[in-house]
């Protein structure tokens, strides 16, 4: 019994190290990346080459779409999660050693041929290795809440633990960058923190594999859930579109690194009491509820973007920004429980990563697009554009009609 106590301790601590390292990581890079484009990808007039920044964040999702189905399958087929999750972070790792070169001073003057090169490069295989990350990670803190508790509505009391990273990274590297005005030094940061990320999955890893059998048969007959990836897929457009372009957005409304860090560290430390008490607020509204809510604080936002982009007084961003901790809270955790509520147990992985798949052929989408937008009109357009479609999102999704929120054992 004591080496049983023990063996759920060391999860424990194994599952809040990896919900904190990985937005850890990827808040010192997510919020930065695009202005680090372009600063970098210039056409022979000087200005950001656009089209560009649109293809290779394509070009990241489009190469992220089959592997999170191939490493759900084999995370459900042998129970491997962690030696998966290894290997990913090593590849991102070695992606953001690729992302630097461009930027490096020494090789500033390289042609823009050259440095689409690297970059296209580096952000294909970041794309097909970052993308199983989360979902895995959701995957291991859910089979130990069903190990320890035999439940899963705790989720959130482990997942804020990924949001507190993302809260003191972001904030951390706008200060840094405020300061130094070095852009680089948050691509640096980014590939080194995926690489202790791959030191902590690695001491996660189990030394027996199981081999299970999967019911494809389950997953065919699911109606909700692929009514349900429908929605992830409307969602997805125009999330992602703003969640790579919001750090472009500000940057062309002339607004500092130091409050970019703050927009997107700040306004998440109201995700952490969601996220607490996720399964209390379940209590007063469904998991359907609870997703539809969040899309419409998150349309409210970006609408709000577009009606102040102009403003002087740069920190009504943070303000306005301060509801995105709220909605995406209630998006993200009710999100996986309803996933996780309608998997058969043998498919827990393979049901957050179809979840991840379908998220980005919207993002491949969403991506492809904003370039355009942006040439056609402006950023400010493309918030609003934004706005609109995760509020068709949220319309779609409640007319799809869920029988019953279940867990298949």
């Amino acid at each position: 019994m004591k080496n049983i106590d023990m063996n759920l301790k060391r999860q424990k601590t194994i599952v809040i190290l990896l919900q904190f390292s990985v937005f850890f990581a990827i808040g010192s890079g997510a919020p930065f990346l695009s202005i680090y484009f372009k600063k970098i990808l210039l056409n022979a007039n000087g200005t950001p080459a656009n089209y560009w920044i649109g293809l290779i964040f394509f070009f990241q999702s489009i190469t992220g779409m089959i592997s999170p189905l191939i490493a759900g399958y084999i995370a459900d087929k042998f129970k491997i999660e962690n030696r998966i999750l290894t290997l990913c972070a090593v590849f991102v790792f070695l992606s953001g050693i690729l992302l630097l070169i461009p930027g490096i001073t020494v090789l500033s003057d390289l042609p823009l041929n050259s440095k689409l090169l690297f970059i296209i490069i580096g952000m294909t295989l970041n794309g097909l290795f970052i993308r199983p990350i989360v979902p895995l990670i959701d995957t291991e803190t859910l089979v130990f809440l069903q190990n320890k508790e035999g439940k899963i509505d705790a989720y959130g009391k482990y997942r804020m633990f990924g949001t507190i990273g993302w809260i003191v990274s972001s904030c951390t590297l706008g200060a840094i960058l405020f300061l130094t005005n070095t852009i680089i030094i948050a691509i640096i940061c980014y590939s080194l923190l995926f690489l202790i990320l791959a030191g902590i999955s690695f001491s996660g890893i189990k030394s027996k594999i199981k081999t299970i059998k999967i019911p494809w048969k389950y997953l065919k007959s699911d109606t909700t859930m692929k009514l349900y990836l429908i929605f992830v897929l409307l969602f997805s457009v125009g999330f992602s579109s703003s969640l790579y372009f919001t750090g472009y957005f500000l940057d062309d409304n002339q607004v500092n690194y130091l409050i970019i860090g703050l927009v997107f560290g700040l306004p998440s430390i109201l995700e952490i009491p969601v996220m607490y008490i996720g399964n209390r607020i379940n209590k007063y509204l469904s998991l359907k509820s609870m997703i539809i809510t969040g899309c419409i604080i998150q349309s409210a936002k970006f609408l709000l973007f577009y009606l102040i982009a102009y403003t002087s007084n740069k920190f009504l961003f943070i303000v306005i920004n301060s509801i995105h901790g709220i909605g995406f809270g209630l998006y993200f955790y009710a999100s996986i429980r309803f996933i996780d509520n309608l998997a058969h147990r043998n498919l827990r992985a393979t049901y957050q990563n179809l979840f991840h798949f379908v998220f980005t052929i919207g993002a491949s989408i969403g991506v492809l697009a904003s370039p355009w937008i942006i040439e056609s009109w402006d950023s400010r357009v493309l918030m609003l554009i934004d706005s609109l479609i995760i509020f068709a999102s949220a319309v779609y999704l409640f007319f799809i009609p869920v029988k019953s929120e279940k867990k298949v054992v």
